[in-house]
């Protein structure tokens, strides 16, 4: 019996490791619109008058969206005017909250258009990317605009070139690459 168990015991454990990456793997492929209420809730029981200020993520797939790998989420950033902090929501298959030091410069006004929309925007404008997709909503400097402004951009971690594609936030029409 006892040597029944000790050739089952190997079986058993690569079993239960193969299970549990498995399950870590399996994370929800959302976009930005479809994550930002989790983020929203986690929020607004911190501070109440919470703004969204940047937008960031990584592991995003070449639709918009997380892409099912354990490091892929959704970073939204706030800042409560009331209290002079930052508040920075990681979105995933679970939500995390926590202040920090941010860099608040001007809140997002308004709506803006989807990381789905922003992915096939760029795609279309040459986009192909070899590595992890990382995206941005965010307010910087945009330097196929010359000036400071909000804008989406994407970037792929394995171009040589750092090129960065730009999106406007609200129209979604292609703005331009830098590098």
């Amino acid at each position: 019996m006892l040597k029944k168990v000790k050739l089952l015991f190997p079986i058993f454990i690569s079993m239960l490791i193969i299970l549990c990456v498995l399950w870590a793997q399996a994370g929800p492929k959302m976009t930005a619109k479809e994550a930002l209420g989790k983020a929203r809730e986690k929020t607004q029981a911190w501070q109440a008058d919470a703004v969204l200020y940047q937008i960031s993520a990584l592991g995003v797939g070449d639709d918009g969206r997380l892409t099912e790998s354990t490091s892929s989420y959704w970073m939204y950033y706030f800042y409560s005017a009331r209290t002079m902090q930052t508040y920075t929501v990681t979105v995933t298959d679970s939500v995390a909250g926590f202040e920090g030091a941010g860099n608040f410069r001007k809140a997002i006004e308004g709506d803006f258009v989807d990381s789905d929309k922003v992915m096939a925007e760029v795609k279309k404008n040459g986009f192909k990317p070899q590595g992890d997709i990382s995206i941005f909503l965010a307010y910087d400097w945009v330097k196929p605009l010359g000036k400071m402004a909000f804008a989406w951009y994407v970037c792929d971690s394995k171009d040589p070139k750092s090129t960065r594609y730009y999106v406007d936030y609200k129209s979604g029409a292609f703005l331009g690459t830098s590098q």
